[in-house]
């Protein structure tokens, strides 16, 4: 009997190369060579059963199977699992299935055949098993890096791509390289990479002129979708100026790419994103975008050439224009502006015509915080409807650090009691005072 049970281990560890061994592994602790070759016979009727359950079951079969396939750690199990890739049709299915052949590694003998079968399922031209095995292969750890670096750059699939790079990603982000950047631009776009903030941090990993002439091309390729362009202009967007003659002049080509497109969505995007950052050099896009027809755009583009310094972009020149949205922008920038000049510009475009200019010129008395606007407040509390009350409320809160609610004759009899000794509260005195949380502190 026990000859009868020997000759099928003896005829596979021939054909294996291995001897048998009734040595049984301890759980995370890889494998001797010549460890495990054939299975115990015990063993042997678990596998046969789980490959039964397996045929029957197919995808609705237990994930806990496949694991357990996985910690036999030997030859047979390895055969099972890769006939359930057969038996299964879903990609999480044989996700599960790859990720029980990544515990099987702790067979050293087993281990190059495994990252041979993963490797090459992952370069299949079969999209779903191609992800799964990608997506398993992501977790093996750095001894499958330079796997999943063939995957990311070899794979004909987008999300196989990104899937593989998510492996590798901190190695990535450790080395800024052009081949690098190539890798991340084509699989970036994917969401299953990493999160978006994780994307962000990434892309900003590179800043070498080079890395900054390749996303210029990038944003401006229109068969690239407009959410990864996004995505690099918020990237790039977040580089404040005077970091560095080589980011300034980089983020800046970047940006006007992106805002020289014919999306207006790319172009409102790119130019607050060159707002934010306080300006740009292409002050000959920004004009001509000052013209656009889109609103919102033609806002944006104003808020750059104010930040940039354009002298066609005075803000209290833009607050007596006949266009309501160069007031709009206007009335954003002039809250920035320490000047008696820019203060009675504002305080004209409270009682602006146009709502929006109006809201937006509430916003930014908060943002000034000079008593001289407390009465105009008041006085504009008496007479604005709906919303703009409550705007108006939080700005004299802004102001004076008090609360009286909506009610003008209120605030206008505390003003009249207090004005001639009241003292511009500190904004930590303000933080303390104010009873409603929403206000954005100077």
């Amino acid at each position: 009997m026990l000859r009868r049970l020997l000759i099928p281990a003896l005829v596979a560890s021939t054909l294996l190369g291995t001897r048998p061994s009734a040595a049984q592994p301890t759980a995370g602790q890889p494998l001797a060579a010549g460890a495990l070759a054939a299975s115990a016979p015990q063993e042997e009727a678990r596998i046969h059963e789980i490959s039964k359950i397996i045929a029957e079951k197919k995808d609705k079969t237990p994930r806990a199977l496949f694991g357990e396939l996985g910690r036999m750690a030997s030859f047979d199990a390895f055969k099972a699992l890769q006939r359930a890739l057969g038996d299964v049709r879903g990609q999480p299915t044989k996700k599960a299935i790859y990720s029980a052949m990544g515990q099987l590694r702790k067979n050293v003998e087993l281990a190059p055949k495994v990252m041979v079968r993963v490797k090459k399922d992952a370069l299949s031209n079969d999209a779903t098993e191609s992800r799964a095995a990608a997506g398993a292969m992501a977790a093996f750890g750095p001894e499958a890096h330079d796997d999943l670096f063939d995957v990311a750059r070899g794979s004909g699939d987008r999300p196989t791509r990104a899937l593989a790079l998510k492996g590798v990603l901190a190695k990535v982000s450790g080395d800024p390289s052009k081949d690098n950047l190539e890798l991340v631009l084509n699989a970036l776009a994917v969401p299953q990479t990493t999160s978006r903030q994780g994307a962000l941090d990434l892309v900003r990993r590179f800043r070498t002129e080079d890395s900054f002439k390749r996303l210029t091309k990038y944003v401006g390729n229109k068969k690239n979708s407009t959410a990864f362009k996004k995505l690099i202009v918020a990237a790039v967007g977040g580089y404040k100026l005077g970091q560095s003659d080589v980011i300034d002049t980089g983020a800046d080509m970047v940006l006007s790419k992106a805002a020289s497109q014919k999306d207006p969505i790319l172009q409102y995007y790119a130019l607050t994103s060159m707002a934010r950052r306080g300006g740009t050099a292409n002050l000959k896009l920004v004009e001509k975008l000052a013209k656009a027809k889109d609103g919102t755009v033609r806002r944006a583009a104003l808020l750059v050439g104010i930040r940039s310094g354009a002298k066609k972009s005075d803000p209290v020149k833009l607050a007596r224009d006949r266009d309501p949205i160069a007031r709009q922008a206007a009335a954003i920038t002039l809250g920035e502006t320490p000047t008696d000049e820019g203060l009675d510009a504002l305080h004209g475009l409270v009682t602006d015509e146009d709502h929006i200019v109006r809201a937006e010129a509430i916003r930014q008395l908060a943002v000034r915080r000079d008593l001289r606007s407390v009465l105009i407040l008041i006085a504009r509390l008496e007479k604005e409807n709906g919303r703009l009350r409550a705007d108006i409320r939080d700005s004299l809160g802004a102001i004076t650090g008090r609360d009286y609610g909506l009610n003008a004759k209120t605030w206008a009899k505390f003003w009249k009691t207090e004005k001639d000794s009241f003292q511009l509260p500190t904004a930590e005195t303000l933080a303390k005072a104010v009873s409603y949380t929403h206000l954005t502190l100077p």
